[in-house]
């Protein structure tokens, strides 16, 4: 067969999980959700009353009543004006020309830890992304370069960037720029040598707190629902998300026979809540425990959009506090503060009577110069002068003006998640943490749950269905253990509320346990039959179990419910594939690509598909572009050599698996395919005996009780004239598994060399096995011939 890595006919019928479940970490907001796997969706069930065997909440269409910024200004221009300059109206926005405030001069950013380069362009209004890894002699490869379709983020401190594909599917990019710093680099969770690159995806959680509601369908924002999003969005925070929808105000206020009283009574005033639900309006977005950690879950039954100013929060969010593994109580994150400022004594010691609106102007941003009276006045509204030991505070003794007290009892500290951002830290502290708060920081993993609390426990679910709740973290962050603990909480909580399901059906897809996740998704579909996410998950469980007829009924149900699902097409397209169903393979993978460019095992499949197809130059391109999406691919650049090695293309072959080894050194598959040309190729102007005994010894550290590897590595040193440590790698190998007449002629050679006896004895014994009627591999054909030189040919009389 061609191409090692994939035959596209899957002998052992072992799916592999297609379903990618990945946080979505947007400038240090990982906004958790209760989310199907990632695959798509339909619409609601026509049915009613199967809507009676879940608790879920009917939900308005998300932009029902929302009348946008322009409405709200053409009264309140003064207003407007001034929240424009606020970070919240700039979350979300189209780049352009008119609002760059990076450094396009110097665009160059190279990221040591995965060798990778990126240039961030603009031409013509239109702005880009170029990644891409590079030779020791310049030359690149793996390049790939994206459109940037939204910035997220106001830029005050950082700005991300996010693009979207023709199916409405958003997704975040690596890189950032850090305004502080006034420089590019990583985006948050992507500083580290093995990462999302373009691919991780932008969820509607993410988007609740980063942009207004879109204009989408009822039910749209559902559980299980595909996170896709209009082609023309808000842009930026806007009015409505802090004073409810405004079409009734507007129809009031137009109407000159309405009274002021009237006008008012239309439209939701933070200003004249009480309290909690001040406090409940910021924290829509503003209260997040961790964004490392899965810190809150939707309520079951809510859809994301539906959360409306005056509604307490507690019934839409849930909020989760947590022990960890990593002993640091005193963790300070980018979109901490209101978490941190539940911890503060002030805020204890009102009794709910301080909030967010206490110290803040949510339409305005205070001009720097007036920052330190403004919140000084803030306070003294609590607070005198007489309670602060000004006199201590001297310039010799205190960095900060004597006369600032957010500098002194809120200092600005470097964040933990966002590592290149500095933030005032919001729990007010009567003295200053010690240490250096603005010192460098390196970007650390999650750490491990050990024990799971509810942040708001008297606001917080209660009875047996709190447990499933308390389950959800660790099972959303893979804890050991965790899919087995939320199965028997949501078992015993008898809920019928479907996000559960939803989770629970995914987690047993990740881990592979099939059989249990085709009953879980059959459950779901039981009482919603029109979810087409659910029959594409189903039809991934009934593939992994071998039962590829029954899930390609599953796959073409769920594109009959929604044709524009890229997940129903790619697994589709995998189990067509075990079925050797050539053509309708092809066309279902040309479809999900179609929907999704940059899915790289999708352009992987499709070259194996192409290579059995013998399209080998059509492979050659979908290899290419699976790694220009994915860098990181053993199977990939090892099948993009064997295709063009076929194509007689054996040098660019070899560059390919010599960049592969260097970007991947512990894929031991990948460093013996290229140890074996270099050591073995008909081509004798390939061979490089000394490049081959590096790359075999490299592929035996990646694997030392495999026994082809140190074969390999056996035939490498013999042919680099190390004969006695060949003769004893050779034993290893033997003693490993490896083919015995290999062996025996690495080892009729060796003593042949050596002059040593019974070499000849050996090469009779080699000839003679039965493994000499099989089809010899390259380095068995260059032992044959090398012994047949040396113990057949005899001198004439």
């Amino acid at each position: 067969m061609l191409l090692e890595s994939l035959s596209m006919k899957v002998r052992s019928r072992r799916w592999p999980a297609m379903l990618v479940l990945l946080g979505m970490v947007c400038l240090g907001c990982r906004r958790q959700e209760t989310p199907a796997p990632r695959s798509d969706a339909a619409t609601e069930p026509t049915d009613p009353a199967q809507d009676d065997l879940f608790e879920s909440t009917a939900t308005r269409a998300p932009a029902s009543g929302y009348v946008g910024e322009e409405a709200c200004a053409s009264c309140h221009a003064s207003v407007a004006r001034t929240y424009r300059e606020l970070g919240m109206a700039k979350a979300f926005y189209r780049p352009s020309e008119d609002n760059i405030i990076e450094d396009f001069e110097n665009n160059h950013f190279y990221h040591p830890e995965s060798d990778q380069h990126y240039e961030m362009t603009h031409r013509d209004n239109r702005f880009y992304v170029t990644r891409y890894q590079q030779d020791d002699d310049g030359t690149r490869y793996n390049e790939l370069e994206q459109e940037i379709t939204y910035v997220l983020g106001s830029g005050h401190h950082s700005r991300g960037y996010v693009y979207m594909n023709d199916a409405g599917e958003m997704f975040q990019m690596p890189i950032a720029w850090y305004t502080q710093e006034h420089r590019w680099g990583m985006a948050p969770g992507y500083d580290n040598p093995l990462h999302e690159n373009f691919s991780r995806p932008v969820t509607r959680s993410c988007m609740f707190c980063h942009n207004a509601y879109p204009d989408v369908a009822e039910g749209s924002d559902q559980a299980g629902q595909p996170h896709r999003f209009p082609a023309e969005l808000p842009e930026g925070i806007g009015c409505e998300r802090c004073h409810g929808p405004g079409a009734q105000h507007v129809r009031v206020a137009s109407d000159e026979s309405s009274s002021l009283g009237q006008v008012r009574s239309t439209i939701i005033n933070p200003g004249n809540m009480d309290p909690q639900q001040q406090n409940d309006t910021c924290m829509q977005c503003h209260l997040q425990p961790s964004s490392k950690l899965t810190s809150f879950a939707r309520r079951f039954g809510r859809g994301d959009y539906s959360y409306v100013p005056g509604q307490p929060l507690d019934e839409y969010l849930v909020h989760f506090d947590f022990e960890t593994d990593s002993g640091d109580a005193d963790v300070f994150e980018i979109d901490s503060s209101a978490y941190r400022l539940m911890q503060s004594t002030c805020y204890a010691s009102s009794a709910g009577a301080m909030t967010c609106l206490t110290c803040h102007d949510p339409h305005r941003r205070i001009p720097k110069h007036e920052k330190s009276a403004y919140y000084r006045d803030r306070c003294f509204t609590c607070h005198t002068i007489d309670s602060c030991a000004m006199e201590g505070m001297t310039a010799g003794e205190h960095e900060t003006p004597t006369d600032d007290c957010v500098a002194c009892h809120m200092p600005k500290r470097r964040t933990d998640d966002v590592v290149h951002v500095v933030m005032t830290d919001h729990k007010i502290q009567r003295l200053r943490p010690e240490g250096d708060l603005l010192g460098p920081l390196s970007e650390t993993l999650p750490p491990q749950i050990v024990q799971t609390r509810f942040l708001l426990p008297e606001r917080s679910p209660t009875g047996p269905e709190a447990a499933v709740y308390l389950a959800l973290p660790e099972l959303k962050d893979g804890a050991a253990g965790a899919l087995d603990r939320f199965a028997a909480a949501r078992d015993a909580s008898v809920s019928t509320a479907i996000e559960p399901l939803i989770e629970l059906g995914a987690a047993e897809l990740t881990q592979g346990r099939f059989a249990d996740a085709l009953s879980t998704w059959t459950r779901i579909l039981d009482v919603r039959p029109d979810l087409a996410s659910a029959h594409v998950n189903r039809g991934v469980a009934l593939a992994g179990l071998g039962r590829s007829i029954d899930a390609i009924v599953s796959f073409e149900t769920a594109i009959k419910l929604d044709p524009d699902s890229p997940d129903a097409h790619y697994n589709f397209a995998s189990v067509l594939a075990w079925e050797e169903r050539n053509e309708e393979t092809l066309e279902q993978y040309d479809e999900a690509l179609r929907l999704r460019p940059n899915h790289a095992k999708g352009h992987f499949n499709l070259g194996n598909l192409l290579a059995r197809m013998d399209r080998l130059d059509e492979a050659v391109v979908e290899f290419r572009q699976s790694l220009a999406i994915d860098p990181d691919q053993g199977d990939a650049y090892r099948n993009l050599g064997t295709a063009l090695s076929h194509l007689g293309r054996l040098d660019e072959a070899l560059t390919t698996w010599r960049r592969g080894s260097r970007r991947l050194p512990h894929d031991g598959r990948l460093t013996h395919k290229m140890a074996r040309v270099l050591l073995a190729a008909a081509n004798p102007s390939v061979l490089d005996y000394e490049a081959g005994l590096v790359a075999a010894i490299q592929a035996a550290r990646a694997d030392q009780s495999n026994p082809d590897y140190a074969l390999t590595v056996s035939f490498a040193l013999l042919v680099n004239e190390r004969y006695k440590e060949s003769l004893a790698v050779a034993n290893q190998a033997k003693r490993l598994g490896a083919v015995g007449m290999d062996c025996a002629l690495i080892t009729a050679i060796g003593l042949h060399e050596l002059q040593l006896h019974d070499a000849e004895g050996f090469y009779r014994r080699a000839i003679a096995s039965p493994d000499a009627a099989k089809p010899p591999h390259s380095i068995r054909r260059s032992l044959l011939a090398r012994a047949r030189s040396l113990f057949e040919q005899r001198a004439e009389p």
